[in-house]
Formats: C-alpha cells, sequence, structure tokens
C-alpha cells in the first residue's frame, strides 16, 4: 500500500520483500557479509527509524554522528558483532538512526548510552552548532536499494572511556537490534 509515495510501514516481511522485488531491488544478498536482513529494514520502518519511498525505491534515514575526542584521537566503531554470528565493518564515528519527533542532541545522547554502555552524567555537549549534510547513495546495509541520510553532526565530551580498543555489548540488542556488541578503537583524527 502507497500513500503519498510512501510506502506503508504495515507491511508484512514477506509483502515488503515482494514490493522490493517488483521494484528492481534485488534482496538476494541480503542477511550475507555486511548486509542487514528483510526483518531488519522491515523493524526499521515499523520504530519509525527509516521510511520508505515508491518511484523509484528510496530508503530516508536521519541519522545523528557524535565525534568524541581523547586528545588527538579520535573514537570510531571499528566493526559491530551482529546476532547471527557475522562481523561488520565499520569504521566511523558512533552513529544512530534517530526516532520520530527526536532531536538531534537527544538521538546522540541515547547513542552514547546505548552504544558505549554510558550514563548520561558521563556526557555533555559542548556550546556549538550542529551542522547537517545530505547523502543520496546505495545502501551498505541493504545493497541496491538506494538510501538517502540526512547526518547530523554533533561534538561531546566523554568521562571513563577506556583509552585502548574495547568491546561494549549493545544495551539496544533487547529491542530487536541485530546489533550485539561493538568494537571501539581510538584513531589518529
Amino acid at each position: 500500500m502507497i500513500t503519498n509515495r510512501q510506502v506503508s510501514p504495515d507491511l508484512t516481511p514477506a509483502a515488503l520483500q515482494a514490493w522490493l522485488e517488483t521494484q528492481g531491488v534485488d534482496t538476494t544478498h541480503w542477511g550475507q557479509a555486511d548486509a542487514k536482513t528483510i526483518a531488519d529494514l522491515w523493524s526499521e520502518l515499523q520504530h519509525g527509524e527509516s521510511t520508505l519511498y515508491a518511484d523509484p525505491p528510496l530508503r530516508r534515514v536521519k541519522v545523528v554522528e557524535v565525534t568524541v575526542r581523547q586528545g588527538t584521537q579520535l573514537l570510531i566503531e571499528r566493526e559491530q558483532q551482529l546476532a547471527d554470528g557475522r562481523v561488520r565493518l565499520r569504521n566511523r564515528p558512533p552513529s544512530e538512526k534517530m526516532h520520530p519527533g527526536e532531536e538531534p542532541m537527544d538521538a546522540a545522547r541515547r547513542c552514547l548510552i546505548e552504544e558505549l554502555a554510558l550514563s548520561g552524567t558521563a556526557i555533555t555537549f559542548p556550546p556549538q552548532e550542529i551542522t547537517a549534510r545530505t547523502v543520496r547513495d546505495e545502501s551498505g546495509s541493504y545493497p541496491n536499494l538506494v538510501s538517502e541520510y540526512l547526518f547530523y553532526s554533533i561534538a561531546a565530551c566523554v568521562e571513563g572511556l577506556p583509552t585502548s580498543t574495547f568491546t561494549i555489548p549493545n544495551a539496544a540488542h533487547a529491542d530487536g537490534d541485530p546489533v550485539v556488541a561493538h568494537l571501539w578503537a581510538w584513531v589518529q583524527a
């Protein structure tokens, strides 16, 4: 069912897959290597973390990226460990899909709490202007599906992180997130 070119999030996973395939989106390799599954996309749509449009198929996502520094080093998520045993290489700063109506600063705080197992009191945000940029590209998570990302970039100060590479279980995994753990590393900025 399509309304204003937006695909209804009420589709079942099977109906979503069938619709994607009728639109020319090959899902054969979803759930392999770094790709997520149809069920993962369906869950994103159900939680409002992404929106799917037709004519041609387009996934829209709002993402917050958080810059965390330790001296001259920058924190990056080196990889994600998935529930099915696969490992996704990331090499990017902490980032999180935003929830409907969520402000970028709130999403940044949630990102650091969920992905780094921090308490809210360990996180501060210096006065800053939040920058935004839009990127349209084929999704790494969903091959053959073009995605439009609205990235909000925010700097944060964080207390209590290890000074070397470390792994943290994903607090959001219990809510259906396919990522069970994050491997973090410090790189020269």
